[in-house]
């Protein structure tokens, strides 16, 4: 179950595509079935993403988003050196991608790569769906903001110990970007992205006996490249491991929740 926002002032449903309006606030909720969290690695300097951009681009107006595909994109960096520096890569979207490689979760470092639920996916090059979810009831996650930063709250279904070890993971993802690219191996072409990561953030979880859950808290970037809309997303792996337990994610007001910073 997504329970989507409980905002400060309002929350604005629109028919084709629901967007949270929130003054300074943002709460999601996710318990039971998780989402299932798609990662593409890409980038702007690869001739072969386009098509894998636009695939990943389409969940933006189904129902199944935020429901039940939370989509990610992050562009990683390793082309930058053939002459068009990606403008949404970052070395770290790079190193996660590589540290998925040495997890034995892919097979190899390459773009356009997808990782679905911690593994790789190659399914995307044949035409296929996306695999069948595994039916879990893995717990309640949270994600709230509080004074400029996310709060991640987790409970897992089942008890374990008070000496259980989760990472919390925080992406902020810009959509309808256009990009000109002026050199390399896309040269002239004029690309469209959605999902973008913007930010990305993880840290371990506390456990807070009292609460009866675990918290992590992750501050907002004080800046943002500027896009039309902005969407957020959540999830917890276990410490040491690369498969998401619980997963959530929304739309978001970024400027009303940066605002002040």
């Amino acid at each position: 179950m997504l329970k989507f926002a409980r905002c400060t002032l309002a929350v604005v449903l629109l028919a084709a595509v629901p967007f949270v309006a929130c003054a300074a606030s943002l709460d999601l909720v996710r318990e039971g079935q998780p989402a299932q969290l798609v990662e593409l690695y890409t980038s702007q300097g690869c001739s072969s993403c386009p098509p894998a951009d636009r695939w990943l681009n389409a969940f933006s107006e189904r129902a199944e988003l935020w429901t039940s595909v939370v989509p990610v994109a992050f562009h990683v960096d390793y082309w930058n050196y053939l002459g068009w520096p990606d403008n949404f890569s970052d070395r770290r979207y790079s190193t996660r991608q590589r540290a998925y490689r040495r997890a034995g979760a892919i097979a190899s470092v390459y773009t356009p790569g997808f990782v679905v639920d911690g593994r790789e996916w190659r399914g995307y090059f044949s035409r296929l769906s996306l695999p069948n979810a595994e039916p879990l009831d893995t717990g309640k996650l949270r994600l709230t903001s509080r004074d400029g930063q996310m709060l991640l709250l987790w409970q897992p279904k089942h008890w374990h110990s008070d000496h259980a070890d989760y990472v919390g993971n925080l992406a902020i993802m810009g959509f309808d970007f256009e990009v000109k690219i002026d050199r390399g191996e896309n040269r002239g072409r004029r690309l469209h992205y959605d999902f973008a990561v913007l930010h990305f953030d993880k840290t371990r979880l506390k456990f807070e006996q009292a609460q009866g859950h675990w918290r992590a808290a992750l501050p907002l970037p004080a800046t943002l490249p500027t896009a039309l809309r902005y969407g957020i997303a959540g999830w917890v792996i276990p410490a040491g491991g690369v498969k998401p337990i619980q997963v959530l994610g929304g739309w978001a007001d970024i400027n009303s929740l940066t605002a002040g910073l």
